[in-house]
């Protein structure tokens, strides 16, 4: 059984509406307009990111020492990453990426981030891992600090934000980022929210997988915010750039 099919009918999502916001993310730009995503301020740096997470707050970190012994795994979604190539490509982001790694909880409070009220909702990890408990305590107390915003982190690191389930707020959330490509992570954690899966086109099509992650972030929402009703368990994405082999194959095109 595809772990996915027992959640209600209504979250799945129909190809004509998966479609409709494809293109929609296509103008994220034109239809947030020039708003200020969020104040310059605090030790935290916070990645301006483009194309699909357009206008999303979003803390970055270096790779992991899990990260090169995953690489090496036939099928996984490592094998795609471009965190192994971005300290190269781009020095100066790798740079800002370490910089978070190295901060401490004194850095937090001597210089705190604020946000604005446009979007109450911040992602961690959007490069990069938990190296530690350290790295999950700096997310935890930012939330805690900034309690009017929900976090969102993704990890394959879970283990790790177990062991600090007892200084866990409630605005953090956790989506586990299954290792492999077309399969469901068979062992989810205690701590996770939702599970993240990549699919080929091909096999997202011949298996009826519910893919519900093709949008921009910013105009979805299915991974943010405190409602977890609205919120599916499984968050299914098509490998990058496979969008429009995925509706030929299902005719769409």
């Amino acid at each position: 059984m595809i772990p996915e099919m027992d959640e209600p009918r209504s979250m799945r999502m129909k190809p004509e509406q998966l479609k409709k916001e494809l293109e929609m993310r296509k103008e994220v730009k034109k239809i947030l307009g020039k708003e200020k995503l969020f104040l310059e301020k605090g030790c935290v740096h916070w990645s301006k990111m483009s194309g699909k997470m357009y206008g999303k707050r979003s803390i970055g970190r270096p790779m992991t020492d899990r990260c090169e012994s995953r690489h090496n795994i036939d099928g996984a979604i490592c094998q795609k990453c471009y965190a192994a190539r971005i300290n190269q490509v781009y020095p100066s982001v790798g740079n800002a990426l370490q910089r978070n790694r190295d901060l401490t909880i004194e850095d937090l409070h001597d210089d705190p981030t604020i946000f604005t009220s446009i979007d109450p909702t911040w992602r961690s990890n959007w490069n990069g891992d938990y190296q530690d408990e350290h790295d999950v305590r700096i997310d935890m107390e930012l939330c805690r600090m900034i309690d009017y915003a929900t976090c969102t982190t993704w990890t394959k690191n879970c283990d790790i934000v177990e062991r600090m389930d007892s200084y866990r707020p409630k605005n953090y959330t956790v989506v586990q980022s299954s290792l492999m490509i077309n399969q469901f992570e068979e062992e989810v954690s205690s701590s996770t929210d939702q599970v993240f899966t990549v699919f080929t086109p091909e096999y997202a099509a011949e298996n009826d997988i519910n893919i519900n992650c093709i949008g921009a972030c910013r105009l979805c929402g299915r991974c943010y915010g405190d409602n977890m009703r609205k919120r599916p368990r499984y968050i299914n994405e098509l490998l990058k750039g496979t969008e429009k082999k995925y509706f030929e194959l299902l005719g769409m095109l």
